[in-house]
């Protein structure tokens, strides 16, 4: 229950092997954006690392706020009360990490950011952890979204909207698309890259 930073070492190299696993290996990787609470208000909880599950918390875009993190586990030295931070928490965060955030001055103020999803069973079989997300991974933002849905790629992408039974509801180029025409509901985005060809396909909950 405590921050991962570099490694981790459970058993001898020998029995082990040299095991390895970044941030690419998350079996889910989500995206957030946030409007930070007034700064008179008290902090909102945004966090809560589930039991058996390992986060990395990266920052997107945005870092006008106070943090407060707390940890459940009593031995955790740093984490065992709370910690207020003027930066983004951003690294691996094992179950119990409570974060809470609030406006610092700026009441319009607002954080992006992802959350890649680990179980810790993948971390404690690691020897070696190495923190970097993988920035190549092209996904969309915020999911779920009110409006726009954007790509983290300054590519060009042929965007196509489907309803889950198939029917084509919206067409975009570029990357971002304004979904919000549709209702709500929850949607299969497809993005062809206007260079490469590749397809991307993503499930993205419009609310």
């Amino acid at each position: 229950m405590k921050k991962i930073t570099l490694s981790l070492i459970f058993f001898p190299l020998f029995l082990l092997g040299q095991v390895s696993i970044s941030a690419k290996d998350a079996y889910e990787i989500r995206s957030y954006t946030y409007d930070l609470p007034s700064n008179v208000s008290a902090f909102t909880e945004i966090i809560i690392v589930p039991t058996d599950e390992s986060w990395y918390v990266v920052n997107n875009g945005g870092n006008e706020g106070l943090f407060s993190i707390t940890s459940n586990n009593p031995i955790d030295e740093q984490l065992n009360s709370s910690i207020v931070r003027t930066n983004f928490p951003q690294g691996m965060w094992t179950e119990g990490t409570t974060i809470k955030v609030r406006a610092n001055g700026n009441a319009q103020a607002k954080i992006d950011y992802v959350v890649y999803k680990f179980n810790n069973s993948d971390i404690t079989l690691a020897t070696n952890f190495n923190t970097q997300p993988n920035n190549s991974r092209i996904f969309v933002y915020p999911n779920p979204t009110p409006q726009v849905l954007a790509f983290n790629s300054e590519k060009t992408f042929s965007i196509t909207v489907y309803d889950l039974a198939g029917n084509k509801v919206m067409e975009a180029e570029g990357n971002n698309i304004n979904l919000q025409q549709l209702s709500n509901a929850t949607y299969i985005v497809k993005a062809i890259d206007s260079l490469s060809k590749e397809v991307l396909s993503y499930k993205v909950v419009k609310e």
